[in-house]
């Protein structure tokens, strides 16, 4: 009886270890994922971006990425690897507000080529980045951060993640007594 107890258990313990790595496989494995907000039409710091790495938050290191990252025409070919970062990363507190945005990332952003949603900063009123890099791949896209824009729901839903994540960060550096994220 005590056998057939013990061949009970370790059968059970091997299910769930069976499903919790099925679940952890449908996971989108992302290598990272760079986040957060640019102006066009502006001067000084017109960007804010954060590279998610590696169990580790980095602030970016250069105040408007996308001088660097345009085309014979000038428009944005939203290069991320021509945007640097810092090599120190934020401290842990700053990587437990963002760490979300792994968690809660909508796949379908994976099945799309690089795109725009909505008409970010057509009108100066700026557009979240979000670049991944998922499998070796590098994907990329810009958002419309007016509420207006009705684009597909995990857009919309994760566009909101970013926007409170980004509002999170700068509350705690406020909250920290530090005057800015970079």
């Amino acid at each position: 009886m005590a056998n057939l107890r013990s061949i009970g258990l370790l059968f059970s313990l091997a299910m769930v270890g069976a499903c919790a790595e099925i679940q952890n496989s449908a996971e989108p494995a992302l290598e990272q994922i760079v986040f957060g907000y640019y102006f066009g039409e502006c001067a000084g710091d017109c960007a804010t971006l954060f590279k998610l790495e590696g169990g580790k938050l980095y602030a970016d290191d250069i105040e408007f990425p996308f001088e660097l990252a345009t085309d014979e025409g000038g428009f944005y070919s939203h290069e991320t690897e021509k945007i640097t970062f810092k090599n120190n990363p934020l401290p842990n507190e700053y990587f437990n507000v963002s760490e979300r945005l792994l968690s809660v990332f909508p796949e379908e952003f994976l099945n799309l080529d690089e795109q725009a949603f909505g008409s970010p900063d057509a009108y100066d009123q700026g557009a979240i980045y979000l670049a991944v890099k998922h499998q070796g791949k590098r994907q990329v896209w810009t958002i419309d951060p007016d509420n207006n824009f009705k684009g597909p729901k995990y857009v919309l839903k994760y566009r909101e993640e970013i926007s409170n994540t980004l509002k999170d960060l700068a509350d705690l550096s406020e909250g920290m007594g530090q005057a800015e994220l970079k």
